[in-house]
């Protein structure tokens, strides 16, 4: 960075610079250390997952392979959605076998930011305005029966306004209910939205002791 003094009319530049090659090298160690262990633990015959403990709500970080042929997962993927600037957030898609279909179920936890209806389904740079925009583009790109579910951090007013505006309406419909209470607060911001044929046929909201969240039910079938 530039340096001027012109008390003794000096003029220079600053360069400060840090040798980082033992952080570079840790670093491709223990990427080095990950895969080997993921290898390891995929070339097993037991089902495996390791889920973080420290983490509440106790997210599941890693499945083996043996455990995705188990539950009949022929496919998955995570996808990164806009940062909110407080942790991660992604999407994570599936590809299972239900009754003879191929289904594609995608889960998500959008982040609390907000800000009220009007300024969001306008599409004004909220993080989770940008992450609902985000996750429904994925939606849109897939084909044959889908199921889209989890913790919008949204109403379903405001989840239908944006789905209208992306001109979705047709191809997403809400399978659960949009109006009860799906917290203990009385919010109703988790929802189901399936699509590809997908019919509902009974919806809804249990009662629950060990979150802060209640259980969503849906049941689904394919006519045809």
């Amino acid at each position: 960075y530039p340096y001027t003094d012109d008390a003794i009319d000096m003029r220079c530049v600053v360069i400060v610079s840090r040798d980082v090659t033992e952080q570079e090298a840790s670093r491709e160690q223990l990427a080095a250390s990950a895969e080997y262990m993921r290898r390891t633990l995929n070339a097993t015959g037991d089902a495996i997952f390791a889920s973080d403990t420290l983490d509440p709500h106790e997210p599941v970080r890693f499945v083996n392979d043996q455990m995705l042929r188990m539950w009949g997962i022929a496919d998955e993927r995570v996808v990164a959605l806009p940062d909110d600037g407080v942790e991660p957030r992604v999407a994570h898609l599936v590809r299972t076998g239900v009754a003879d279909h191929e289904v594609t179920v995608i889960n998500l936890h959008l982040s609390t930011d907000g800000g009220g209806i009007g300024s969001r389904v306008r599409g004004h740079g909220s993080p989770r305005a940008e992450q609902t925009e985000a996750v429904l583009a994925v939606a849109a790109g897939e084909h044959g029966p889908l199921v889209v579910l989890g913790d919008w951090n949204q109403e379903a007013v405001e989840l239908a306004l944006v789905l209208r505006r992306l001109g979705l309406r047709r191809r997403l419909r809400f399978a659960s209910d949009p109006w009860p209470a799906t917290t203990l607060k009385g919010n109703g911001i988790d929802h189901v939205l399936v699509g590809g044929g997908l019919r509902r046929r009974y919806r809804g909201v249990e009662r629950t002791t060990v979150s802060d969240h209640r259980p969503v039910l849906v049941s689904l079938d394919r006519p045809g």
